[in-house]
């Protein structure tokens, strides 16, 4: 098994709608890959995991800034990570 790689910023747009895709959540929200750039930009922290050179895993948190943070979009590829 291949080792994952864990970076912290923002990971390609491409590549995250692609992983956002696996979800099945764009079914409801119907997001293309410009409002997902949106989504990243204004995330506070965000952590991305690779393996083989492939995103397979992200989430990220925003925050208030000094009380509250919360994180969304855990999402891990539901395939076969090599």
């Amino acid at each position: 098994m291949e080792k994952i790689k864990y970076l912290t910023g923002e990971p390609d747009a491409a590549e995250f709608f692609k992983l956002f895709e696996t979800t099945g959540w764009n079914k409801e929200y119907k997001a293309d890959i410009n409002d997902l750039k949106g989504v990243l930009g204004n995330s506070w922290y965000i952590v991305s995991a690779y393996a083989g050179g492939k995103l397979v895993g992200t989430g990220r948190m925003i925050t208030d800034g000094l009380l509250h943070a919360m994180i969304f979009d855990m999402i891990v590829y539901p395939g076969d990570h090599g």
